[in-house]
Parts: C-alpha cells; sequence; structure tokens
C-alpha cells in the first residue's frame, strides 16, 4: 500500500511539474512580447524621449522578475494543491479496495466453510461405508486365507511324503548300486585270478616245450657224434641223416615256436576277453550308478514340479480368494445400489398411491356431498309438492 501510495504522488508530481513549466514559458514570451512593444515604441519616439523610454524598460524589468517569482509561487502553490489531491484520490481509491478485497475474502471463506462442512459430511458417510466394506473385506480374506492354509499344508504334508519316497528310493537305488559295484569288484578279481592262471599255465607250457626240444637238441647232438664216432667212413650218409636231422630238428623247433605262439596267441586272447570282462562290469556298473543317478534326479525334479504345483496352487487359491473378494464387493455395491433403487422406486410408489388414495376419496367425498345435495333437494321438492297437495285438498274440503 506504502508503495502504491509513494508512486501515486510521484506520477501526479510529474503531471503537476510540467504545468509550471509550462507558465513559466508563457511568462517569458509575454515578457518577450512586452520587450519587442517596448523596443518599437522606443524607436518611434525621439531622441528627447530616451531618457522616459529607459525608466519604462526599467520599470518593465522590474515588473518581467515580479511576474516571474509570482508564476514561481503559483506554480509551487498548484504542485502542492495536485499532489494532496493526488494522495487523497490514491488514500481513497486503496481504502475501495481493501473493502472489496475484505467483502469477497469474507464471501469466499464462508463459501469454503460450507463447502469444507459438506465435504466432511460425505467423507464421513463414505468413510462408514468403506469401514463396513473393509470389515466385510477382511472376514472374507480370513476365510480365504484360512483355506489357502490348509491347502499349503496338504501341499507340505504331500510333498514331504513324497520327498520322504524318493529318499526311500535313492536308498534303494544306492543299495542296488552298493551290491553291484561290489558282484563287479569280485567279477573283476575272478577275472584277473582266470587270467592269472592262465597266464601261469602258458608260461609253464612254454617252459615244457622249451625243456623238450633241449632235451631234443642235446638227443640229436649225442647220436650224431655217435654216428660220426662209429661212421667216420660213411660219412656222406652221416651227413646226410645230420641234415635230415637238421631239418627234422628244424621242423620240431618251428613246430614248438608255433605252439608258442599259439600259447602266447590264446593267453592275449584270455587276457584280452578278461579285460573287455572286466571293461563291461565297469561299463554296467556306470551305468546302473548313472541310472541310479537319473531316479535320484527324476525322484528330485518330481519333488521340485510337486512342490511349485503345489505353490502354483495356493497361488491360484490366492488369487481365485482375492478375485472372489473383488466379486463380492461389487456384488454388494451393485446388491447396494439396486437396494436404494428399489427403496427409491418403493418411495414414489407409496407416494403415487398415497396421491391416488387421496384424490379417491377426495372425489368420494364430492360425489357423497352431491348426492346429500341431490337427495336435499329430492326431499324439499317432495316435501313442497305434499304441501301444495295438502293446501289443495284443504281449500277443496273447505269449499265443500
Amino acid at each position: 500500500m506504502k508503495n502504491l501510495g509513494k508512486a501515486a504522488v510521484a506520477a501526479a508530481l510529474l503531471t503537476t511539474s510540467v504545468s509550471p513549466v509550462l507558465a513559466a514559458t508563457e511568462n517569458k514570451t509575454e515578457v518577450k512580447s512586452n520587450k519587442t512593444a517596448a523596443e518599437s515604441s522606443s524607436k518611434k519616439t525621439s531622441s528627447s524621449e530616451s531618457s522616459k523610454a529607459s525608466s519604462s524598460s526599467e520599470a518593465s524589468k522590474s515588473s518581467s522578475s515580479a511576474a516571474s517569482s509570482s508564476s514561481k509561487k503559483a506554480a509551487e502553490k498548484s504542485t502542492k494543491k495536485a499532489a494532496k489531491k493526488s494522495t487523497k484520490k490514491v488514500a481513497k481509491n486503496t481504502k475501495k479496495t481493501t473493502k472489496k478485497a475484505a467483502k469477497t475474502t469474507k464471501k469466499s471463506t464462508k463459501k469454503a466453510a460450507k463447502d469444507t462442512k459438506k465435504a466432511a459430511k460425505t467423507t464421513k458417510k463414505s468413510t462408514k461405508k468403506a469401514a463396513k466394506d473393509t470389515k466385510k473385506a477382511a472376514k472374507t480374506t480370513k476365510k480365504s486365507t484360512k483355506k489357502a492354509a490348509k491347502d499349503t499344508k496338504k501341499a507340505a504334508k504331500t510333498t514331504k511324503k513324497s520327498t520322504k519316497k524318493a529318499a526311500k528310493d535313492t536308498k534303494k537305488a544306492a543299495k542296488t548300486t552298493k551290491k553291484s559295484t561290489k558282484k563287479a569288484a569280485k567279477d573283476t578279481k575272478k577275472a584277473a585270478k582266470t587270467t592269472k592262471k592262465s597266464t601261469k599255465k602258458a608260461a609253464k607250457d612254454t617252459k615244457k616245450a622249451a625243456k623238450t626240444t633241449k632235451k631234443s637238441t642235446k638227443k640229436a647232438a649225442k647220436n650224431t657224434k655217435k654216428a660220426a664216432k662209429t661212421t667216420k667212413k660213411s660219412t656222406k650218409k652221416a651227413a646226410k641223416n645230420t641234415k635230415k636231422a637238421a631239418k627234422t630238428t628244424k621242423k620240431s623247433t618251428k613246430k614248438a615256436a608255433k605252439d608258442t605262439k599259439k600259447a602266447a596267441k590264446t593267453t592275449k586272447k584270455s587276457t584280452k576277453k578278461a579285460a573287455k570282462d572286466t571293461k563291461k562290469a565297469a561299463k554296467t556298473t556306470k551305468k546302473s550308478t548313472k541310472k541310479a543317478a537319473k531316479d535320484t534326479k527324476k525322484a528330485a525334479k518330481t519333488t521340485k514340479k510337486s512342490t511349485k504345483k503345489a505353490a502354483k496352487d495356493t497361488k491360484k487359491a490366492a488369487k481365485t480368494t482375492k478375485k472372489s473378494t473383488k466379486k463380492a464387493a461389487k456384488d454388494t455395491k451393485k446388491a447396494a445400489k439396486t437396494t436404494k433403487k428399489s427403496t427409491k422406486k418403493a418411495a414414489k410408489d407409496t407416494k403415487k398411491a398415497a396421491k391416488t388414495t387421496k384424490k379417491s376419496t377426495k372425489k368420494a367425498a364430492k360425489n357423497t356431498k352431491k348426492a346429500a345435495k341431490t337427495a336435499k333437494k329430492s326431499t324439499k321438492k317432495a316435501a313442497k309438492k305434499a304441501s301444495a297437495k295438502s293446501t289443495s285438498a284443504s281449500s277443496t274440503s273447505s269449499a265443500k
């Protein structure tokens, strides 16, 4: 407010300061015109009147200075008056604006108070209704949670049973694998023993063959010596015999070598067969162990699946309960709406029935009044007729 007053005063001062300047300029122009007039008059006059002209110019100068001082004073007064007027005007305007603002604020506050009261009432009603709905929802959720807990307990029991069964199956598989591994170990030991025996027998046979070949070679050498001694003469024959003997020995050595090779082959085959048998036993044990591992994995997977299924079922149950609670809430809302509508309709019907009954009772009252009037009129008419008849009858009797 102070700033507005200051601004208004400054504007007024600016507007008022222009007018005294203009007045001063007008006074100066008047003085100049007076001077020019005086100069022209002084030119026209003669030289004898020069002293008078000088005195008159001095007088005009003094008068112009007095006029300028008076114009300055007038300008100051006018500026002061304009400033006072502008300040008063600004003060009035500010008072008016403040009063208007106060009135508007009062009205707005009253309206806001009414609106807040209405909103408070509506919120109170809505909160009560929401509390009721939440209580109902809480009850339904409690029931659903209890059911879900029971389902989870059942699922846990089933999973526990399945895990126990899987553990038993794994134990059985482990026992069977242990037995199979023990049997395979025994078979490998037996195969090793048989291979050892066969290798020993083959070694003995090779030694025997070597001994027999050695004996035969020794015998042949002896025979050759005897033949050399006895038949020195027949050296050729002996040489032939020796050649034959050498051939036979060669054949026998070849045969012995073949037999040893055959024995070595047979031993090699038996060792290979034993190795194959051990490999087969190892493979069978490996397969059995793999099968057991697979069975355990399958059992683990089945248990995992069952637990997952149980979890899914619980989730589904939770979802269904949530949906059912939502549906129940919607149904309750719909039922509330329908009951509201039906109560409104019933109220309207009762009002209509009351109106119709009122109208019918009014009509019946009117009809009864009309009937009463008509009956009164008819009775009056009948009475008049009867009185007329009686009067006529009395007149006739009197005349007679």
